[in-house]
């Protein structure tokens, strides 16, 4: 006779804290820094759930807290697994119940709806119940190009998360999620989605928690290689770019504007990608309409201005594979497009040509 599923998870459970079970993670978790204070959190709740019992009230509340993000990243990297499965996901299950538990019960006393995961995940819902393991894995496998389904699952994830959530999450899933989230507001903004766009409020969300994210944690998620599947490295570079440049524009329009920590994040990617674009195939932006090939052929030329002004400018950018030579060559194309030189910021908001140069809308960008 087989065994009845309580009892099976019951096992996997006692595995899991006959192996790596502790009496005292509860002073582990308090003592602890980084990483390790989720895992001491989840720790002491997978050993012992009454200790959610037994903690005065505030530090019990900053125990779940915690907890909770821990078994978001949990669930963000393996997905939502059967708790019959694994020793491992038999302790997520027990100490995701035990935490819901705990909030109807918190949420009983103060006769009214628990909002305690408000500031994280909306209620109800993680990343692993929004979005299948699958496509999180898929993101990975695509990235640095997203399709619109996973597009729309990082705008999600970083709505959800804020700046700060995002800081905590492992590499490489921090970038993934920021960069995916950044490119699908740009592609909202281009009007080129099959599905409903993005609200308003939900793109300068995700755009301000992006260049938070960057000014806290000191990574940019625009630094990334042309390794997509779609597209030669020029093509991927001029998307790049030309997304950068959205999210500038819109990031320029949020209350603190330029002067906000991190909003250099757009401009320093729209003008690195751009250089790279033209220094691989410079005959890309001459199907421009011409106001968008002034805004690329300006960002090139910054970009190969700041690199002339490095003392190891050169070798940095035939460490990704362009020749030295190329320098000169980008800043001759694009003084034929901007005489005068570069143009002023774009900080006015204006968004550039809503379709590529052929008038056929990307799929995966």
């Amino acid at each position: 006779m087989t065994n009845s599923p309580d009892k099976s998870v019951e096992e996997m459970l006692q595995r899991w804290r006959d192996s790596r079970g502790r009496a005292d993670a509860v002073d582990l978790w308090q003592a602890a820094k980084g990483v390790r204070i989720g895992e001491y959190a989840f720790t002491a709740v997978a050993s012992d759930r009454s200790v959610l019992n037994r903690l005065p009230p505030e530090l019990c509340a900053k125990l779940v807290r915690d907890v909770e993000k821990y078994v978001r990243t949990l669930r963000t990297i393996v997905g939502q697994r059967s708790p019959t499965e694994s020793p491992a996901s038999a302790a997520i299950f027990a100490v995701s119940t035990a935490v819901a538990d705990w909030r109807r019960k918190i949420a009983g006393a103060r006769g009214g709806p628990d909002d305690g995961l408000a500031g994280t995940i909306p209620m109800g819902e993680d990343l692993s119940e929004s979005a299948a393991a699958d496509d999180w894995k898929k993101a990975l496998q695509k990235y640095p190009q997203f399709d619109e389904t996973t597009g729309a699952m990082t705008l999600a994830a970083i709505v959800a998360l804020g700046a700060h959530g995002l800081t905590k999450m492992k590499e490489p899933w921090d970038g993934v999620m920021a960069l995916g989230a950044a490119r699908y507001v740009a592609r909202a903004k281009r009007g080129d989605l099959l599905r409903p766009p993005p609200t308003p409020a939900e793109m300068q969300t995700a755009i301000a928690a992006i260049q938070e994210y960057a000014a806290i944690s000191g990574r940019s998620p625009w630094d990334v290689g042309y390794t997509g599947r779609v597209g030669s490295p020029a093509t991927q570079a001029l998307r790049l770019a030309r997304d950068a440049g959205l999210c500038n524009d819109i990031a320029a329009t949020l209350p603190d504007g330029p002067a906000a920590a991190g909003f250099h994040i757009w401009g320093i990617a729209e003008e690195r990608h751009a250089f790279a674009s033209m220094a691989l195939d410079r005959g890309l932006v001459m199907g421009m309409p011409l106001d968008e090939a002034r805004r690329f052929a300006s960002a090139a030329i910054k970009h190969a201005a700041a690199l002339k002004n490095l003392p190891d400018g050169l070798a940095s950018i035939e460490a990704i594979g362009i020749p030295a030579g190329a320098l000169e060559a980008v800043i001759l194309a694009a003084r034929a497009i901007v005489p005068a030189g570069p143009l002023p910021d774009p900080r006015d908001g204006k968004s550039v040509d809503p379709l590529d140069k052929k008038g056929i809308r990307y799929s995966v960008w």
